[in-house]
């Protein structure tokens, strides 16, 4: 019979025998194809109805419901006696699902959970919901990829997942010293640490109590000490260096569309880790983050690039100063910044900066051309162009920065080739626009509250968090520097 089973639900019991008799009725009354047992865990409860209703259920149902009574440890320990006894008690169980006893789950949510598992390849680790309460009227979407950006700055994994038996084996628990709350967002951290990732079930069928006295209700009080006891014991999710790599995989910063027509998007101005795009695949995705933020990401700082500037900017070592600097220059305007590369008079490396540029000529033949996703949106969404328009004029409306770089070598870009290749792509996304906002409309009607960080500001997150105005990638290329000090009596 033990081996049977292929689902074990952990039900850690202190307190709530109000609420118990609900969660216990609606996890017996799965419809599975697959065996499953309950393992309900009292935690040491003082109350002696507590104790009745836990052996009331086993005697009951002795194939299905077991007892396991311990001594008061908190919420993570009764937790981790469950999955203990599970996996030692069924050797063939291959998952978990966490059922708190204020909860409740509609009867076919265990399957629906258990077939995206069971399809999905071995690094998902967990089948998460979306948050669905009741006692309070609020639904909310947790929708979308996977991100953990975004797990690493809020938990939207809800405790009642559905867990692979192999996070599990690679020994990830509830840490039992956490007794002020947020015990399931750590257990997340020890599961990405071990190489596992979760998967987003839409219609779950797992619905949360929201309780004003709850534990996570209590958390959010104590949430600066949770957080830091967190990041000090997952040092390394919190490094620059591993949230930047996350940046580059979930949510480039940039994306670069060269006069040879080839997009890329990236992080390190200096390689790009993803693979080329092209132009239907850039645009579409772009108005999926602009029409769908909380699902949806693009690059929000566009490039227009000559390559023979770019690779100019290489050459010096410039190129990598000029995203940091266009990085910090985005934190207080929205506008465009144009680049231009002259030969300078002297022989060295000058840079000048001027804002609010009014006449086109200035800014003619730039060599490279940002604008962030806003403002193009806006563009696109514009049913007038004069406005746009006035930017090839000697009366420009829009914001217009210019950076003036002088290398001491000759170079000359006479032609205006990257305005053109920008004043079609503003072009495409108009004709986009009118295309797709419509639908967009319709498709994204949504009852459930999106109320999570959305997908399209996964960036700011590895600033958040380190709480620097601007993170970059350490270039490869080490040089080593001698400092000479004088001294004197």
């Amino acid at each position: 019979m033990s081996n049977m089973i292929k689902i074990g639900i952990v039900l850690p019991l202190f307190k709530h025998s109000v609420y118990v008799h609900e969660a216990i009725l609606s996890a017996l009354d799965q419809q599975t194809e697959e065996g499953f047992a309950i393992a309900i865990v009292n935690d040491g409860c003082p109350h002696m109805e507590t104790d009745e209703v836990c052996k009331l259920y086993a005697s009951t149902y002795p194939e299905q419901v077991y007892y396991v009574k311990k001594t008061n440890g908190g919420l993570s320990s009764a937790r981790n006696a469950g999955i203990d006894f599970v996996l030692r008690k069924f050797p063939g169980v291959e998952a978990i699902y966490m059922l708190d006893a204020d909860n409740r789950l509609h009867p076919f949510a265990l399957q629906n959970a258990w077939n995206l598992l069971k399809k999905s390849p071995g690094h998902i680790g967990w089948i998460y919901p979306d948050i669905d309460m009741f006692g309070t009227d609020l639904n909310v979407s947790a929708g979308g990829e996977f991100s953990v950006l975004k797990l690493l700055y809020q938990n939207y994994c809800e405790a009642g997942s559905m867990i692979r038996r192999e996070v599990f084996e690679a020994g990830v628990r509830y840490d039992e010293d956490m007794l002020l709350g947020y015990e399931d967002w750590e257990f997340w951290y020890q599961a990405i640490e071990q190489g596992f990732v979760g998967k987003h079930l839409e219609d779950f069928g797992f619905q949360y109590r929201k309780r004003p006295e709850s534990m996570l209700a209590n958390s959010t009080r104590d949430d600066l000490q949770i957080r830091s006891y967190m990041r000090q014991k997952h040092k390394s999710l919190f490094s620059i260096e591993y949230l930047l790599k996350k940046e580059e995989e979930e949510a480039p910063r940039y994306s670069v569309t060269f006069d040879d027509g080839e997009i890329y998007y990236f992080v390190d101005p200096g390689r790009f880790a993803k693979r080329g795009l092209n132009v239907n695949e850039h645009i579409h995705g772009f108005f999926l983050a602009q029409l769908s933020p909380y699902l949806h990401h693009t690059p929000p700082i566009q490039t227009f690039a000559n390559r023979s500037g770019w690779d100019v900017l290489q050459k010096y070592k410039l190129l990598h100063w000029l995203f940091w600097k266009i990085d910090n220059m985005y934190s207080w305007t929205n506008g465009i910044v144009a680049v231009k590369i002259v030969e300078s008079d002297q022989n060295r490396v000058a840079v000048n900066i001027e804002h609010n540029i009014r006449q086109y000529s200035r800014i003619y033949a730039s060599d490279i051309i940002f604008a962030k996703n806003e403002l193009l949106f806006a563009i696109a969404k514009d049913s007038s162009d004069a406005w746009f328009k006035t930017l090839f004029s000697e009366d420009i409306k829009p914001v217009v920065n210019l950076i003036e770089i002088k290398i001491p070598e000759g170079y000359t870009n006479d032609n205006d080739f990257l305005a053109d290749k920008f004043k079609l792509h503003i072009e495409n996304l108009r004709f986009e626009y009118e295309k797709l906002h419509f639908s967009f409309q319709m498709a994204n009607f949504e009852w459930k509250k999106e109320e999570l960080l959305r997908r399209n500001m996964l960036n700011n997150v590895p600033k958040s968090l380190t709480e620097l105005p601007s993170i970059y990638p350490l270039i490869e290329e080490k040089t080593k520097i001698g400092i000479v000090l004088p001294l004197s009596s």
